[in-house]
């Protein structure tokens, strides 16, 4: 596996999440509104990526804002055959050390309340509950 901060073209994304789709809860409703997103993340947020051979595999996208000092997790996502390989873990380091690079105070994302395995992993890097709704709101002090 290849890891890289990465500026990803939107075709590159809309791909990687329409191959994706069937994992996000609650799913993204058509092809525009996956369009859009992946538009929104080329525009706004830094990606960190990885890849098999040529193949993007995983992403973990995030928005960094200096004025409010919060990097704000938006996506974390890993192919399904390739799951269990600590992708999604070792893209959060790499999202988590650009956090620290960048000297923000911390990083928030939500995560639906019923995705164990998403939410069993940001409290391992240190993640807490800090709102209970049909989401998770996590925040993790850095």
């Amino acid at each position: 596996m290849r890891y890289a901060e990465s500026k990803i073209k939107v075709k590159k994304l809309y791909s990687f999440f329409k191959e994706c789709d069937d994992i996000f809860y609650p799913r993204i409703k058509n092809n525009e509104e996956i369009k859009i997103y992946s538009q929104k993340l080329y525009e706004h947020a830094i990606i960190f990526c990885s890849y098999n051979e040529k193949e993007l595999v995983g992403i973990v996208a995030a928005y960094f804002s200096q004025e409010l000092k919060t990097a704000y997790i938006t996506s974390v996502c890993v192919n399904a055959k390739y799951r269990k390989q600590n992708i999604a873990y070792n893209l959060m380091i790499m999202c988590i050390d650009k956090s620290i690079e960048l000297n923000l105070k911390k990083i928030q994302l939500e995560v639906y309340r019923d995705n164990l395995p998403a939410i069993s992993l940001y409290k391992k890097f240190g993640f807490t509950i800090k709102e209970e709704d049909e989401y998770f709101t996590m925040e993790k002090i850095i």
